[in-house]
């Protein structure tokens, strides 16, 4: 069930908004460029994006800890048009936006009502908050997001100050970042930091049934190369389990080479979309015989089919396009509008 946030939580919201817009960061950040907040007693920063490579549509996007952050980056590896399905995928965020009255929906329409919340003068005069989760259509913020995106920009705003008051700037080209660092005094103080190093932890499946592979590896070994994916179809469903519109999950087998779709699954809300990847691919192996190449688009898939590939004598690959699943993906229509 979707719970509404009070008045005062949408009036500090409002009100810590106009704070960082009146700041205006995207004038001195350049799009998407990266800062980092570590608060005193928190194990992972918070990150943060200014938005601002259009004029009449700024904001900042809050991303909270690394594994979010993972997703921003893969989001950043497709360039200038991200396709919406990459969207879906990996935006793990918060964001206040700053536009004009035509951006904004009736839930935000409801709670600037509630707010009483008098936009300012000019085209970037409304704000409106939305929440991004991988799978999930982007939707309104619920009452605890409301008070973390409060907070986030709470700290945004600090450093933002402290840059007025101490100049330093980050080099950019040499991947660095500015952080505000929160001391165990409350002060804060502001460096030019590399951007942080780290990995998202995936744990390799291991297919450790020497029988079961023994029995693949007795199949025909074949010249054929196949797609593998999991994609999200563009039509948005009531979940079941809660209030926010869901994207099914679709896992998809192609034969590259013969051009067709050999077998697809759209899955149920909480099915798991990996075993069902992979019995998929099994099932093509026993009727088929092993393929020369697996062909795939995500990293994560790569964690998941490594070991079996690497046992039985297959070829696995990445591809940031996969030819015949994105023409079949292409037919089923386009992903609606965020707003």
């Amino acid at each position: 069930m979707f719970h509404l946030a009070t008045k005062e939580q949408w009036q500090s919201l409002f009100k810590i908004s106009d704070q960082i817009k009146n700041n205006t960061p995207w004038k001195r950040f350049r799009n998407n460029e990266i800062i980092a907040v570590y608060k005193d007693g928190t194990d992972e920063p918070i990150f943060y994006s200014i938005l601002g490579e259009e004029n009449d549509h700024c904001g900042v996007s809050v991303y909270f800890g690394y594994q979010a952050l993972a997703g921003f980056f893969q989001l950043l590896q497709f360039g200038s048009e991200i396709p919406f399905s990459a969207l879906i995928a990996y935006q793990n965020c918060l964001t206040v936006y700053y536009s004009s009255r035509a951006s904004l929906g009736n839930g935000d329409l409801s709670s600037i009502e509630l707010a009483e919340y008098q936009p300012q003068v000019g085209p970037l005069g409304y704000p409106f908050f939305r929440s991004y989760i991988p799978g999930y259509a982007p939707w309104y913020l619920e009452p605890s997001e409301v008070d973390r995106l409060t907070e986030a920009l709470n700290d945004l705003y600090t450093g933002l100050q402290l840059l007025e008051k101490k100049a330093v700037d980050a080099n950019y080209k040499n991947q660095e970042c500015l952080c505000f660092h929160q001391l165990s005094d409350g002060s804060w103080e502001v460096l030019a930091e590399k951007l942080p190093v780290f990995s998202v932890e995936y744990q390799t499946l291991q297919f450790e049934d020497e029988l079961f592979i023994a029995r693949l590896k007795k199949l025909p070994k074949t010249a054929r190369s196949i797609e593998l994916d999991i994609n999200y179809l563009p039509n948005p469903l009531t979940a079941k389990y809660g209030f926010r519109p869901i994207f099914p999950r679709i896992c998809i087998l192609a034969d590259h080479d013969g051009g067709f779709i050999e077998n697809q699954q759209v899955l149920e809300e909480q099915q798991d979309h990996h075993k069902v990847l992979i019995e998929m691919l099994l099932e093509s192996i026993r009727e088929n015989g092993r393929p020369r190449l697996i062909i795939i688009r995500s990293g994560t898939l790569r964690y998941l089919l490594e070991d079996l590939c690497k046992k039985t004598g297959i070829q696995l690959e990445e591809r940031t396009n996969l030819e015949i699943i994105d023409d079949f993906m292409g037919l089923l229509g386009n992903f609606p509008p965020i707003n």
